[in-house]
Parts: structure tokens; sequence; C-alpha cells
């Protein structure tokens, strides 16, 4: 099995110099690059391309290659392979002097044929969190209303006639045409550090079908911390609250969390929370298969205590689904239990961390119990589906709550999440002792818990 990522067009040389980095070429940044819808492995997904550039090993500069790299959210997620151009498709563009050559911008991508990385073929699902969502990019056009196109060589305007969903449908001098509108994306870099990404062995595939067509932080409240008279040192002096007060509490930020985010946003949620529950059920993270159980169920939407609903299928024939109160209704089975604040530390973006039954002493940064830290650290690394995730990669909690695990293995809290700003300092010594112990899922130093980080460091 090769690990060489060779061209197909001269197979002596390779672009393995081009993905010893996974990240934005620092010779594309900023670069006015087109965005691209793809089909790879039978999905959508938005890419846009680098700036032509010869190949460095070829004696004769005949090989020219261009970066494709995958786009979420107009940001680079990662390197997904090349389109390779030889030097004289080039020279017979110039033969006729009324087009220049081809550069980045014009190249003849449909009737080219990606080069794809080999790491893509090992598992393709890792993919499956960057599908693109084109309503996540709709203008509403109106009609008369006229536009233009960089690559068309006519230069024509074109006037708008109607809008169907994605698709805006156009005319001009008795031609007519649709297109999906999708600006044009400068190339940026995302703050993930990719170069694990690649570090395993490749299979040697062919490339995927290559039909595509061009295309032209939430905010989240912070709790209010209740006047304390908690000396210096002490977490927080149990008040005897019930668990119903912690109970409602989740209800009213869940149902902020509801009111504001779209069945699509919340699948990016639940796609998250299912890769981490894979890692459980494989004990990936360690000796953790035991609780998977619980958080699939939380994720397992036809379940009745399930925390996700499911509200329709998309275009593509996938699941919407969006967080549901329904999960709190008093059946008698409601608890609130491990899975339970798995799930809640992203949705209402708090680090639950755990205290001891005196509320004196942080005891661990993870909920994950025998998590084992050096396995995590490899196999979140090498999983393509929680790196990629903003969800995961982004995840920057302002506010802390301390729960205490009961014999029972349900957890209360004594009172409201804090601030990471009104901790007191030997609270903020703890939390920094224990997050700095690495003993726990967040592996992302460089993009996760900045808020944090600003108070206790």
């Amino acid at each position: 099995m090769s690990d060489v990522f060779s061209s197909r067009i001269k197979k002596d040389l390779d672009y393995d110099f081009l993905f010893k980095n996974n990240s934005l070429d620092e010779r594309d940044q900023g670069i006015e690059s087109d965005l691209y819808s793809i089909d790879i492995f039978g999905n959508p997904y938005m890419i846009a391309m680098g700036e032509k550039r010869q190949h460095p090993q070829d004696v004769k500069d005949e090989l020219h290659y261009i970066i494709v790299y995958l786009i979420v959210d107009e940001k680079v997620i990662c390197k997904l392979g090349v389109y390779e151009i030889m030097e004289e498709e080039d020279k017979k563009v110039e033969m006729n002097l009324d087009v220049k050559p081809y550069d980045h911008r014009d190249a003849p991508y449909q009737e080219m044929e990606l080069l794809l990385h080999q790491k893509f073929y090992t598992n393709p699902r890792e993919l499956d969190p960057f599908i693109f969502e084109p309503s996540s990019l709709r203008k509403t056009y109106q009609k008369g209303d006229r536009v233009k196109f960089a690559d068309d060589q006519a230069n024509r305007i074109w006037v708008v006639v109607s809008q169907d969903g994605d698709q805006v449908n156009i005319k001009t001098d008795g031609f007519k045409d649709t297109f999906i509108p999708v600006p044009s994306s400068k190339l940026t870099k995302t703050q993930v550090d990719y170069d694990n990404v690649l570090n395993e062995d490749l299979p040697t595939e062919s490339s995927p079908n290559n039909f595509f067509t061009k295309t032209g932080d939430d905010d989240t409240k912070q709790p209010q911390t209740p006047p304390s008279n908690i000396e210096e040192g002490e977490i927080e002096e149990e008040k005897n609250e019930s668990p119903f007060v912690l109970k409602s509490f989740f209800e009213e930020k869940l149902q902020d969390f509801i009111d504001t985010k779209k069945p699509s946003e919340s699948g990016k949620y639940h796609r998250m929370l299912q890769a981490l529950s894979q890692l459980l059920k494989t004990n990936q993270l360690g000796n953790t298969m035991s609780q998977y159980k619980g958080l699939n169920s939380m994720l397992n939407y036809p379940k009745n205590m399930g925390l996700f609903r499911k509200t329709g299928m998309d275009s593509k024939n996938k699941p919407l689904v969006h967080v549901s109160l329904k999960h709190f209704e008093d059946t008698g089975l409601f608890e609130i239990n491990q899975s339970l604040l798995i799930v809640l530390e992203y949705i209402l973006n708090i680090k639950m961390v755990m205290v001891n039954p005196e509320g004196n002493k942080m005891l661990s940064f993870t909920l994950i119990e025998n998590l084992d830290k050096e396995k995590t650290q490899k196999a979140i690394m090498n999983n393509v589906k929680m790196l990629g995730s903003p969800i995961y990669k982004n995840y920057d909690p302002n506010a802390v709550l301390f729960v205490i695990k009961q014999p029972n293995g349900l957890f209360e809290a004594s009172n409201e999440p804090k601030p990471f700003s009104s901790l007191s300092s030997d609270q903020k010594a703890q939390l920094k002792s224990l997050y700095e112990a690495q003993e726990h899922e967040y592996v992302l130093g460089k993009t996760q818990f900045k808020t944090m980080k600003q108070q206790i460091e």
C-alpha cells in the first residue's frame, strides 16, 4: 500500500510536499477564489481552488497544479487534493489571442479530474460533517435584477426571471440559464492544526466521480451569578437546592437554544456528538464502551428519552433534527445523568466540572470516565468528524457549572453557572491544573477554551 500522493499525469512526480501540512498554503492566503459545489462519494461539498503553480519536481516545467480546498462557511477546512494541468494545454489557449491562459479562476474544472488525496478513501464518511447545505448560502433575487458572471467571456448582462429556492432563472439576448448564488471567497486559515490528519498509511484508489457546478459565533447568554459570600478557595457552599432547580435552569436555556437555532444548525451538534459516541463505543478514548449506550440514547431521536427529534427530511433525503424539551417531561424517567450533561456542555456552551460533595475541590475536567490521555489525543487527532466540527474545534464556554455526582450516579448542582471571570484565584488555579493535565477530550489547545484561558493564565 503506497503512501505517496503521486501525480496521475507524470507518475514519477508526487505532491507529498504539499500535504506535509494539510492547512491552507501560505501562498494562497487572502487570494480571491470562486466557490464550487462538487460531488464526492455521492455527497455535495463546497470547494475553492488555490493559485496555479508549476510542479517544482518537473525538470521540463510542463506540469502545473492547483490545490483544492474543502470549504465550510467560507473557511478553509483542509486540502482535499489537486487538479493537474499540462503546459501544452495552456499553449492551446494562448493560440487564441482573445483568450488568456488558464488561471485558478477560469480553468475548465468540469472537464478535469480531481486527484483526491488517498486519506479520504480510508473512510469516505469522514467527510460527512462537511456536506454542503445550499440553503445556508441562499441569496434572494428579485425579478428584473441584473447580474454578471466573471467567467462569461461574452461579458453579458443577465436579467433575473424568477428564483426557485436556491436556483435563480435568468435570461439574456434570447438565452436562458440558471445559477445557484454563492459569493466568492477569500481563502483564510482555520485555527485548527491539521498537520496530523494525514499521518497514517494511505491506500491508493481511483478518483471519485467529479461532477460539480460553479455556484455564484453563536452569542450565548451569560448566566447571571447570584450574590455569594463564598470565601476565596471554596468552590461553592451547598445550599440544599432540589435537582429540580437545575432541571428548570436547563429547560430555560434549552428553550433559548430552540428559539434561535434552525434544524440545520442543531444537526451540527448532533453529528459531532454522534462522532463522540462512536469513540466511546469503540473504546478509542479508553475503557469507555459502557458509557456509549447512555449518550447514544440522547442522540437517537426515535427513542422516547432522546433529546433530539426528527423534523423531516432535507433535499438529500437526510433527516433534519432539532432539540426537544419533550425529554424534560415529568414521566418519572427524567434524570440529570452523565450523558445529558455531556450533550448540554456543547448545546448550552457551559463547561461542567465535577467537584467533591463538600464543594471545595475540583475532581475532573471531563465527564467521561476511564479516559486514557494518550489514546484520546491520538483518536481525536485522527478523527476528521471531530476535528472538522466547528462545534468541537471552536468550543469556547463562557461559564462553568460545578456539579456533584451522587452515589446513585446522578448529578446535582447547588448554584447557577459562574463566569470564569468571577472565580476566585484558588478556583482558577484548580481549573488551570485540571485543564493542563490533559486528562480530558479537549485536545485542540489553539482553538478551544479561549475565554477560560484569558482568565486562568
